[in-house]
């Protein structure tokens, strides 16, 4: 199966790992992981992923609502909804983007696994449901019967008193001579002008009952002969399909004067109509059963109905006969057939006696394929199964109710907490089941989720045998035109989580108190070392003559080891206070910084005979001024140690900026650094292996990763070995 592409859109780089490392492990692909809106919507265009999962609130000039708003509309993407809290107001935003789902955080993989397959579930739905009335619409407006929809209007006592029209396509007005602003919204009685709205009574019991029910009548207003088929899409409501059968009316006169001969049939239908002798052979069938079964009618006619009939559905198909020649009506007899390929084509088929002198003359009938019903109802079915797979397999209390709150559906751990067997709890009220549920508001909550579509999300505390008060999730969301109930125990997890919380605060705490701890020893070791060089300096000086070979040599060791400890002593010292903002941000120009830095070490670029280039302007930024010269100044000293014996060395000094940041680098065309070193330089000590001074202590990067981070910002490198290395860092706008 093709994993499905998911665009996530968050701002927070951590989280976006988060769900990136959660949805590989679901088994989905992550076609971009992006920061902004526009961002996303390029993605959108480019990528044209499955889902995205959009968090409500982003920086920049466009939020997580208007987002989704065009991802919906202009690329037909479903939006999942990530957010950690929200007011009414960004809610009802929300809603009318119509998302396919929030995803609360902190969250879990259960949770995100199971919105995502809802969201994707309900997106494939309801393109297939658009499809659908896509097809019907047009099938309504331009079918020859016409249609007209009705709502019975009861009385104080429930009886059915009158009915009105909600609705009639073209069709109907040609039939009944009534124009669709003449029908719709006004009551029978008043539209046909009778006491007593026309056939109150069969219309009544068809909308109560759902038994769907046809009969004919005449319309003198245009003198035609009508069949109303009638059927109830809903209780209390009920349609009529108007067939002109005047042609028919008068086809069956000439029948009748004619010895009731069959001749012509509509055949423009695409239903198979047939006629059979009694004893089941066939004397007409319509044109369209080459569709059908890929027989001409001349293949079939004289032919027993054993031809398409497999052996294993004869027996019925006999059974059949003998109920019609008994005189009775077979009405959507599901029976499978065969074409002409032998292929096996599940049908439904209606059939009808036709007698003269109360003689069983010939069978009439009418027979349809099912095909994509069936697989319809087997879809159904099978959707059904997995439901009830993932229910009873879930570790959480999972109901499955009607629209009407009537349980559907209960899971083995739900029984368990409500101590009731499942025969119990089918096909009841779940008010018999919480007897507090409408004192408690919950009753109209759901039903409001129902109503609305928008998921319900409620923590409670309940009492708990084990922990006194357990802390419950409730997640309840529509499925179909009823609801899901989720119920999960949290109290672990939130345990786990306030535990987490302490022990990041205690860490926190701990890094300060390392930082204040390498700061005082940093300084506290720098006296003693500045006097064992300066001592070994002066021995040096004053009684080099004196001294023998070996002592002068020892002295020099002293002297080298003390100024390379007091190096590395000073560089602890500055990386103690690389993260420390000592200095109030002010807004900077970077050019001036670039220069400063460049002066400082203008003898070590000139003794390398290093060529620099950097623009004439750079961006002013709020920043530490002090702080930003250090990282400059680390950088370029790392370009021009590891500069390497290239014939032509130069370094370049840059930026750029995109809608959040400013992006500056400092490149240089060195022998490059390893794959595996492009993490690990940013750590303390890590000199890396590329070629190139051995000199520096390995914390010049770490300082300027501290510096940066302090800014709000990231610090970066791309290289190739041979190719040279390029430093990013950014600083946020403001």
């Amino acid at each position: 199966m093709k994993k499905k592409q998911v665009l996530v859109v968050e701002d927070e780089q951590i989280v976006a790992n988060d769900i990136k490392t959660i949805l590989h492990k679901l088994g989905h692909a992550v076609s971009a992981i992006v920061y902004s809106g526009d961002d996303a919507i390029k993605k959108a265009k480019e990528k044209r992923p499955d889902l995205a999962i959009v968090d409500i609130v982003l920086k920049g000039n466009m939020d997580g609502i208007e987002l989704a708003s065009i991802l919906r509309s202009r690329f037909d993407i479903p939006v999942i909804y990530l957010t950690a809290y929200g007011d009414d107001k960004t809610l009802e935003r929300a809603k009318v983007t119509e998302p396919f789902g929030y995803i609360l955080k902190p969250f879990e993989e259960r949770n995100l696994n199971k919105t995502i397959e809802i969201a994707l579930y309900k997106h494939q739905m309801e393109n297939a449901l658009k499809q659908s009335e896509e097809r019907y619409r047009a099938l309504y407006s331009t079918m020859n019967e016409g249609v007209c929809l009705h709502e019975i209007i009861y009385s104080e006592s429930g009886k059915a008193k009158d009915y009105i029209i909600m609705d009639v396509n073209p069709a109907f007005e040609s039939i009944t001579g009534l124009k669709r602003e003449m029908a719709v919204g006004r009551k029978a009685s008043e539209l046909y002008k009778t006491k007593k709205p026309p056939f109150l009574s069969a219309f009544a019991n068809v909308a109560a009952s759902g038994k769907p029910t046809s009969f004919e009548t005449y319309f003198q207003e245009t003198n035609k002969h009508i069949r109303l088929s009638v059927f109830s899409p809903e209780r209390g409501k009920f349609a009529i399909v108007y067939t002109d059968i005047t042609d028919r009316k008068i086809m069956e006169e000439a029948l009748r004067e004619s010895e009731e001969k069959f001749k012509g049939i509509i055949e423009n239908v695409r239903d198979v109509i047939f006629r059979l002798s009694p004893s089941g052979v066939i004397q007409y069938v319509s044109p369209n059963v080459k569709d059908l079964y890929g027989y001409a009618p001349e293949d079939l006619i004289g032919k027993h109905l054993k031809k398409t009939t497999p052996a294993s559905e004869i027996p019925r198909a006999l059974e059949a006969l003998k109920g019609v020649a008994a005189q009775r009506r077979i009405r959507n007899l599901e029976i499978n057939q065969r074409d002409s390929r032998g292929k096996i084509i599940p049908m439904e088929i209606s059939v009808a006696p036709i007698k003269k002198d109360k003689k069983l003359i010939a069978i009439l009938g009418v027979m349809r394929d099912i095909t994509k019903r069936k697989h319809a109802e087997d879809e159904l079915r099978e959707n059904r199964e997995k439901l009830m797979s993932f229910m009873e397999s879930a570790p959480d209390s999972f109901l499955l109710l009607d629209k009407n709150l009537k349980i559907l559906e209960i899971n083995r751990v739900a029984l368990k907490a409500i101590r009731l067997k499942k025969e119990e709890v089918l096909g009841k009220a779940l008010s018999e089941i919480v007897p507090d549920l409408k004192e408690s508001g919950r009753y109209d909550r759901y039903m409001d989720v129902i109503k609305t579509g928008k998921p319900l999300f409620i923590d409670d505390f309940i009492p708990h045998p084990k922990f006194g008060q357990a802390r419950t999730s409730l997640r309840a969301f529509k499925v179909g035109d009823g609801l899901g109930v989720i119920t999960s125990d949290i109290t672990e997890r939130i345990k786990i989580q306030e535990q987490l919380n302490r022990t990041l605060n205690e860490l926190k705490q701990k890094n300060v108190e390392l930082d204040d701890y390498t700061y005082t020893v940093s300084h506290d070791l720098k006296a003693p070392l500045i006097t064992i060089q300066g001592f070994s300096d002066i021995l040096l000086k004053k009684y080099r003559g004196k001294l023998e070979k070996d002592a002068v040599q020892y002295l020099k060791r002293i002297s080298r080891s003390s100024k390379r400890l007091e190096r590395l002593v000073s560089d602890l010292l500055r990386l103690s206070r690389a993260g420390r903002k000592t200095g109030e941000l002010k807004k900077e120009n970077i050019k001036d910084i670039v220069e400063i830095s460049l002066k400082y070490l203008e003898a070590s670029i000139e003794e390398k005979h290093i060529s620099v280039k950097y623009p004439s302007e750079f961006p002013s930024v709020h920043c530490d001024k002090t702080r930003i010269l250090q990282v400059y100044d680390n950088l370029i000293v790392n370009a021009v140690n590891y500069i390497g014996s290239q014939k032509k060395p130069k370094i370049e000094i840059g930026w750029r900026e995109d809608e959040k940041n400013y992006i500056f680098w400092v490149a240089d065309n060195g022998p490059g650094i390893k794959e595996e070193d492009t993490e690990k330089i940013f750590k303390v000590f890590y000199k890396g292996s590329a070629i190139g001074s051995r000199d520096g202590t390995g914390i010049g990067l770490s300082i300027a990763k501290k510096v940066i981070e302090s800014h709000m910002g990231k610090i970066w490198v791309e290289s190739k070995v041979g190719k040279g290395s390029t430093f990013y860092f950014t600083i946020p706008k403001l």
